[in-house]
């Protein structure tokens, strides 16, 4: 009975996090439990406790200078630290897979990001207005060109000249392309202004 509530409660400190209090339960209550329980319990919260301890070491040198700028971890400046700190491999193989998972979760985000920004220029209604959509998204310019390519081969347009694709160097022949209209109703509008005097 004295075994199972007081395992009961170093589980549930342990659960929690709560390592001290799950090594105080455990202390006052060694004598009248079952010697198997208590060194299980003991050797689980010993062994989170040290995973929680290169965790946040993990998390500390992953914060340091260079190592993680939001986009690219650098795993030579990672390795400098550890050496500095703590001259072992074991725990730079947490870093960098800490580091990998880290960069593989912003290239998924980033891809989210850039999939959205595709699907809203599609329903944009025409090219032109998808361009201005891209324009005011935060993109580099690597990022810029390939989705002003797909967007230029979704409106079935030549991205460089706007025109419809396979029209050629020509003049289309049914009107104006949508920058000499826009262009030609803007000089409209400044004719139509009334002259001071």
């Amino acid at each position: 009975m004295v075994t199972d509530v007081a395992a009961a409660a170093a589980g549930a400190a342990i659960e929690n996090e709560d390592y001290e209090r799950a090594d105080e339960i455990l202390f006052w209550m060694r004598n009248d439990m079952d010697a198997s329980v208590y060194y299980k319990l003991a050797r689980e919260g010993k062994k989170k406790r040290v995973v929680r301890e290169m965790d946040a070491d993990v998390s500390r040198i992953l914060s340091l200078p260079d190592v993680w700028d939001g986009q690219h971890f650098n795993q030579a400046k990672a390795r400098e630290y550890v050496d500095e700190v703590y001259g072992k491999d074991a725990l730079l193989r947490l870093i960098e897979a800490r580091g990998g998972d880290l960069e593989r979760s912003y290239e998924d985000e980033r891809k989210e990001f850039l999939d959205g920004g595709l699907r809203a220029a599609q329903n944009a209604g025409g090219y032109g207005e998808a361009i201005s959509m891209l324009y005011a998204q935060d993109l580099d310019m690597r990022e810029r060109n390939a989705l002003e390519g797909a967007i230029a081969a979704y409106y079935h347009v030549n991205k460089n000249t706007g025109r419809g694709a396979g029209e050629g160097r020509g003049r289309k022949s049914d009107g104006p392309t949508e920058k000499e209209a826009r262009a030609a109703y803007n000089k409209l509008q400044v004719l139509s202004m009334p002259r001071s005097r």
